[in-house]
């Protein structure tokens, strides 16, 4: 029952313009700009003094211009930008916007199951994300395919091993900004506060809480300077690992050590200066995915709880 719920959400979801205009922006566009602007300086610098050799102008084709590199580029930096707000738009979508037009008494009155009635619609969120991630994702690396063919011919090289999987792992973290859009939306009638609440919500909570644990600390003098600075340190490493917002994106490392990992070359971690800040390991990630987890679980049971207990919505 569930299944065809959601199956059935996702016909009417392809009807909206707004989502294939996010496809567009995301998996057209942004690669797009990239490559112009790639273009446009490898053009400008070719064979010129500072481009030694050709040197500088084949390591910005190889960073913007490639399907590798656009497709890290999206997985990093897009999800970075993209994740929350469509996240929200989603939510919005499935559980704010029949609410605006008075269609959940038209939904409830005939009393179907609620809880197949939620999960279904929380089930087709889950896939609309992933076919937006996934078909972006998919944009930029047939973009960057295609503009290295016929501009840059830089090596179409990269760690495709890491990133496939990296694109597979992130349409499981929506899960978390997912349930919370839909629990705002549920919260608030008016469907620009919701989509607002659930963009800022997380990264003002958890300024609060960082805020407030530093407030706790002993003020700072000759004596327990040394600990303290250690204690802040500490305080820096460790709390952001359990917030929303920092686990949220898992391409961001990834990224970053590639970067740098062009720009040093193969000569090892032991001679990466950056390598203990940037490095990419499968453990944070899975991390990562297990605090988005536990989020979404508890968002979820909230949103099921609340909608369960209550009278169908105004």
């Amino acid at each position: 029952m569930i299944p065809r719920i959601a199956l059935a959400e996702l016909r009417k979801a392809r009807f909206k313009k707004r989502f294939w205009i996010l496809l567009i922006i995301m998996g057209v566009l942004t690669p797009l700009v990239q490559v112009i602007i790639a273009y446009f300086v490898t053009q400008n610098l070719s064979g010129g003094q500072l481009d030694q050799g050709g040197a500088i102008s084949k390591d910005i084709a190889e960073n913007a211009a490639t399907a590798f590199s656009l497709g890290r580029n999206f997985i990093s930096v897009g999800i970075a930008i993209f994740l929350l707000p469509i996240s929200a738009m989603v939510g919005n979508y499935f559980i704010g916007e029949e609410r605006g037009f008075k269609m959940w008494k038209v939904i409830l009155v005939s009393q179907p199951n609620r809880l197949n009635v939620l999960l279904g619609k929380f089930l087709a969120g889950i896939m609309l994300l992933a076919i937006l991630i996934l078909g972006s994702g998919l944009g930029n690396i047939t973009i960057g395919f295609l503009a290295n063919l016929a501009f840059f011919h830089a090596p179409n090289t990269g760690d495709w091993g890491t990133l496939i999987p990296l694109y597979f792992l992130q349409c499981l973290t929506v899960t978390a900004p997912l349930a919370l859009a839909m629990l705002l939306s549920s919260l608030i009638a008016a469907p620009a506060m919701s989509l607002l609440g659930t963009i800022l919500l997380p990264p003002i909570l958890e300024g609060i809480t960082t805020a407030s644990i530093i407030s706790q600390l002993d003020k700072i003098n000759v004596v327990n300077a040394a600990f303290q600075a250690l204690k802040l340190k500490n305080l820096f490493e460790q709390v952001p690992r359990y917030y929303l917002s920092t686990n949220l994106n898992l391409g961001t490392s990834f990224a970053a050590s590639s970067v740098v990992g062009g720009i040093f070359g193969n000569r090892g971690a032991a001679n990466n200066p950056l390598n203990s800040i940037l490095e990419f390991s499968w453990q944070n990630t899975w991390w990562s995915v297990g605090v988005c987890g536990v989020y979404a679980a508890i968002f979820l049971a909230v949103f099921l709880a609340m909608w369960m207990r209550r009278d169908v919505l105004d």
